[in-house]
């Protein structure tokens, strides 16, 4: 598998930073991966890199980029809201259709990069989406945290979270958002697939999600955990990855 490194500049002047893997130098169809909330474009436990390695076999080129405030890119985590991270995904994008103007280009995303990919997708028309395990219910998660610091003063707006530190403009941000409405606007064909021991994203979000898109599929993999976190798990999940996008 053979690797370039990308620096994308934003209207910002920040860079956010990324790779693209392939077998070959020719076109092949595209898959752009957006990684979840505190992630990057590794993964845990390699994720990324497995699926990566798996769909560059299987003949395709693939992108994975940080976001900005994530892994390589530039600026900071606590500036991070859904909004900016759309203008990333656009970005990429972007950049990936002037690339391959004739081939097609699938969208995968993780967690909180499975709603930018759902946000994002009436607007750019994917060829397909790959929805694994997508934060449709990230209001819900993050509302306990919101509700300790609604109401304090500025200075205390940031809190500690998970290793990072995350603004309340987060939580703001997030509910302009409305990812079933736009959902509704994408007629591509969508699989969304869920680990059943999956404790972060629950699967009414997820069945409803499947449910708005008009092409959308629901899948669920037995015996692992939001993060995929199962070798043998992993391979069946990948599996049904290549086999929607043979069908696509």
């Amino acid at each position: 598998m053979k690797y370039e490194f990308i620096e994308l500049q934003k209207e910002n002047k920040h860079w956010i930073r990324g790779v693209a893997n392939f077998k070959e130098e020719k076109d092949q169809p595209v898959i752009i991966m957006f990684h979840g909330f505190t992630g990057n474009r590794i993964g845990n436990s390699f994720f990324f890199v497995q699926m990566a390695k798996a769909f560059v076999q299987a003949g395709y080129r693939v992108y994975r980029f940080d976001f900005e405030g994530s892994g390589e890119s530039d600026g900071k985590f606590v500036d991070m809201t859904v909004s900016s991270e759309m203008e990333d995904g656009i970005l990429i994008y972007e950049y990936v259709k002037k690339k391959h103007p004739n081939t097609d280009i699938h969208l995968l995303g993780f967690s909180l990069g499975g709603l930018v990919a759902s946000l994002i997708a009436e607007k750019l028309q994917p060829k397909s989406l790959i929805l694994l395990g997508p934060a449709a219910n990230m209001l819900e998660i993050i509302d306990p945290f919101a509700k300790k610091i609604i109401g304090t003063e500025e200075e205390n707006k940031v809190q500690e979270y998970g290793g990072v530190f995350l603004h309340l403009n987060f939580y703001h941000d997030l509910k302009k958002h409305n990812v079933y409405e736009k959902a509704s606007l994408y007629d591509g064909p969508v699989i969304i697939l869920r680990g059943a021991k999956d404790r972060t994203v629950d699967r009414i979000s997820n069945e409803k999600l499947a449910g708005i898109f008009p092409k959308g599929h629901y899948v669920e993999i037995e015996g692992t955990d939001h993060s995929f976190t199962n070798g043998y798990r992993r391979v069946e999940l990948i599996q049904k990855i290549l086999e929607f996008l043979k069908e696509s």
